[in-house]
């Protein structure tokens, strides 16, 4: 018996081993990683992805809006009633007027 657990034991710690020695870790190699990563990713879509970045990037490598913020804030606050959002400037102007004598003094 004790044959028998010492050799489930040998199977399993090189089967641990075996497994262990395929992963990357992001951290040590994050090349290595990223190349790992990419061989499982179709050629399209890294095609997709590519014309996406170039669509949305300016030439001077800024990225570029391709929405309206005031409608993005438009449609985040929609749910709000309207006395909770003055309630909630109102607060946030005390306290920009607090930080702003604390930064003068």
């Amino acid at each position: 018996m004790a044959v028998a657990a010492a050799v489930i034991g040998i199977v399993a710690i090189t089967g641990i081993l075996v497994l262990n020695q395929n992963k990357v870790n992001i951290d040590k190699d994050p090349h290595a990683w990223v190349e790992k990563s990419m061989k499982k990713v179709s050629t399209e879509k890294i095609d997709e992805f590519i014309k996406l970045a170039e669509k949305e990037t300016n030439l001077d490598g800024t990225v570029a809006s391709t929405t309206n913020k005031s409608d993005d804030i438009r449609e985040l606050v929609k749910d709000i009633p309207e006395n909770e959002l003055q309630d909630f400037l109102k607060d946030t102007e005390a306290l920009t007027d607090e930080s702003e004598e604390t930064l003068l003094n």
